[in-house]
């Protein structure tokens, strides 16, 4: 009998196809679990580096450094002063009083007597002088009184002036183009010259004092009361002008 060989039937992998169905069945949970292991391992490790990044080093105590001095104790007190001491007491001896008239041992043969000089320095009054008085003067003199000044208005006539001193002006005035005017109270003496003088309204520069110079050197006919020369006390200006 022959057989005729049909087609060769290859039997079918049974296990080869388990094996490949599992291994593409569990491909993608394993892909999973390693990306949240090295997700876990990431969040780890930076966890690890912010704590180190943000922990604050111990700071180390500072270095007291303490110092101590001795003062010393202030220094005591001076002893009191010592009390003086009492002053001895003198014993008062008491003279006794003559009962009658008592004759001198011994008669003086010849009395000197000095007169006192005078301007002998003793600073001693004498019976009849006033206060103030000049040592050595009159006794019983007197100190002349201050001699009365006049005014403009008062019974003495107004004085006259006879020679008057122009002012020089002074270089540095002059430079820096300063003028006014030197008002000055002056007292005209009874022989006509000029005595105190007294600023009421001066200038700078030294104008004031050009002003004084050249009043000092005027002459005056002087004021007269009944025929006296007396003082007078009177206001002059003194102008300071430059021309243009």
């Amino acid at each position: 009998m022959n057989v005729v060989p049909g087609p060769a039937v290859t039997p079918a992998p049974m296990f080869g196809t388990l094996v490949e169905s599992r291994r593409e069945r569990g491909s993608p949970l394993r892909i999973l679990a390693l990306q949240i292991a090295i997700a876990a391992h990431v969040l780890v490790l930076a966890v690890i580096a912010i704590d180190k990044w943000l922990e604050v080093p111990p700071i180390p105590a500072p270095v007291v450094r303490a110092a101590f001095a001795t003062v010393a104790p202030p220094p005591p007190p001076p002893p009191p002063a010592p009390k003086p001491a009492a002053a001895a007491s003198v014993p008062r001896v008491e003279t006794p009083m003559p009962q009658g008239l008592v004759q001198p041992e011994e008669t003086p043969v010849d009395i000197i007597t000095s007169p006192i000089p005078n301007g002998s320095g003793s600073d001693a009054g004498v019976e009849g002088g006033v206060e103030g008085g000049v040592e050595g003067g009159v006794p019983g003199g007197q100190v002349p009184p201050e001699p009365t000044i006049y005014k403009l208005g008062e019974a003495a006539t107004t004085p006259e002036l006879i020679q008057s001193v122009e002012p020089v002006y002074p270089p540095m005035a002059r430079s820096a183009r300063v003028q006014g005017t030197v008002i000055l109270k002056i007292i005209i003496l009874a022989d006509g010259t000029v005595g105190d003088i007294v600023t009421l309204r001066g200038q700078s520069m030294g104008l004031t004092e050009a002003a004084i110079d050249a009043v000092r050197q005027r002459r005056y006919r002087a004021a007269q009361l009944d025929g006296v020369a007396v003082p007078f006390q009177m206001t002059v200006l003194v102008h300071f002008k430059l021309s243009n």
